[in-house]
This record gives C-alpha cells, structure tokens and sequence, in this order.
C-alpha cells in the first residue's frame, strides 16, 4: 500500500489518480475530503494525525509526502507560525 500526503492537491491528485489507474492500493491523507473518486481516503490535520492516518502510515510499503503549504504572500509573524505547524510539524509527524 501507498500513502500519499496532500492527495487532493494539484499534484497529489493526479498522483492518486495514476497510481490507482495502475492497480496500486493507494490511500489518500490530505486536511479536506474534497476532489476524491471514492477511494480509501482519510482526513487529518498532518501536524496531529488521527489514529487512523497514524496506523496506515505504519502499515505502508512507501510514503509519498506531498501535504504542505506552497507559498505565502503576505508574511507575518502569524504566518510563520502557521507555515511551521503545516509544513515542518507534518512532516516530522510524517516521518515518526
């Protein structure tokens, strides 16, 4: 089984898409539900996974970590914070 992170991104998607059209068991881990055919897909916030995202990152063959933010415009002391728990926080969650 193959995990892909940020599934219902532009990239992830189609990642998704590709990796199902060619028979492999995929399961999808993004923060919205949205833009999914019906396949295993599970919803979490990254930087505090669920108990099921948990799991299924531990049972995987591989790990495809495409969740994150790309790019900010307006930076702030905010934004920064924000930017550290969706990028750096789900990846180290990723990775543990």
């Amino acid at each position: 089984m193959i995990v892909v992170t940020g599934a219902s991104g532009f990239i992830g998607s189609r990642l998704v898409d590709a990796l199902r059209a060619g028979g492999t068991d995929v399961v999808g881990v993004d923060r919205r539900a949205a833009g999914h055919d019906g396949g295993r897909h599970l919803v979490t916030e990254l930087s505090a996974p669920n108990d099921a995202v948990v799991d299924v990152l531990r049972r995987a063959d591989a790990v495809v970590h495409l969740a994150g933010k790309p790019g900010v415009r307006d930076r702030t002391a905010d934004i920064d914070a924000q930017r550290r728990r969706d990028n750096v926080l789900a990846t180290r969650a990723v990775l543990h």
